[in-house]
This record gives C-alpha cells, sequence and structure tokens, in this order.
C-alpha cells in the first residue's frame, strides 16, 4: 500500500526533475470532462464530471466501486503553470483537495447486522499528460491520501461491535480524461 505510492511519488518527482520546460499547453476554461479512475489500492474503479473554471481552478465529482465498497467523491483541483514535456507532449503538475464518502457492504442475517462507512477530507496530488493521439485525452497519475476511517459496525445479541473495514487511505491512482 505505501510502497505504491512511494513509486507514484517517486516517478512524479523524476518526471518533473527530468523533463525540459517547453511544452505548449492546451487551454481548459470553461471546459468539462468526464474521466474514467482506477484506485490501485483499494482495487476500485469509477468514473467522474468536472468542470474548469479557468485554466487553473476545476471541480468535479465522482464515484467508485469495487472490493466491496463504494466511494463518492467532491474535489477541487488546482493545475500549477509549470508544463514539461513527457515523449515531446506537454504534462501539468496538479494539486488539491476534496470529501471523501465510502460505503462498504450492509448485511443483515438471523438478527445480526453489519453496516461499513466513514468519510473525511482527502489531498491529493500527481501530474497530467496531454496525448499525441487524440486533441483531448488525458491521462493522470495521482497520489492520494485521506483522513476517512472507515469502520464495519456489527450489531448482534444487544451489542454493537466495531472492526477495521480495511480500506487504505493512502492510494495511488489513474485516470484517462476526455475533456470537451
Amino acid at each position: 500500500m505505501k510502497k505504491n505510492l512511494v513509486v507514484s511519488v517517486a516517478l512524479a518527482g523524476a518526471l518533473l526533475a527530468a523533463a525540459s520546460a517547453h511544452a505548449e499547453v492546451r487551454h481548459v476554461a470553461d471546459t468539462n470532462e468526464v474521466a474514467g479512475t482506477v484506485d490501485v489500492n483499494n482495487s476500485t474503479i469509477g468514473a467522474s464530471l468536472g468542470h474548469w473554471f479557468s485554466d487553473n481552478i476545476g471541480a468535479s465529482i465522482g464515484l467508485s466501486n469495487g472490493n466491496s465498497f463504494t466511494t463518492t467523491e467532491i474535489r477541487g483541483t488546482y493545475l500549477i503553470d509549470k508544463p514539461f514535456d513527457i515523449a515531446r507532449y506537454p504534462a501539468l503538475p496538479y494539486v488539491g483537495a476534496g470529501f471523501i464518502s465510502i460505503s462498504g457492504p450492509t448485511y443483515s442475517f438471523g438478527g445480526a447486522s453489519a453496516q461499513s462507512k466513514g468519510s473525511g477530507l482527502e489531498i491529493f496530488g500527481g501530474v497530467q499528460w496531454q496525448t499525441p493521439w487524440v486533441k483531448n485525452l488525458l491521462f493522470r497519475a495521482e497520489a492520494r491520501f485521506s483522513t476517512a476511517t472507515v469502520d464495519t459496525t456489527v450489531n448482534f445479541g444487544g451489542g454493537a461491535y466495531r472492526y477495521d473495514a480495511g480500506y487504505n487511505n493512502v492510494s495511488a491512482l489513474a485516470s484517462a480524461v476526455y475533456q470537451f
């Protein structure tokens, strides 16, 4: 889990350090986007919708599912004005913050029930790269930290028992994004 984050951060840092700063970046002010996302650490896949209010500030809402978890996110993103080239095409670093809500499965059997849920703030950062194949297609690599604690509460025999549901607060994400 933390190993994937360290690898993601190291790769992003190496790309930033080794890349030239001569990229031509497409302007995104007043554009929308749809994205497909994979959370490597939590084994979830999802989609998001976003809007860019300027060339630097955007917001999005996303929904992911997998590994018995459903996540809903509301995020604000800031593109940093330090473009560089990856394979001769522009890339931009970004940072952001948001709110994440996580729910797990709910079970009810023979007088016992269980429910997993949690929510909290998240911070994230990464690099987005404009592809050479399709003008409006981007790929993003991101590291995310969430303050959410996902507990499972089991109610049985008049008592409530809690245990950790196994959601990873530190994760690496990969996205394909189409802007229009």
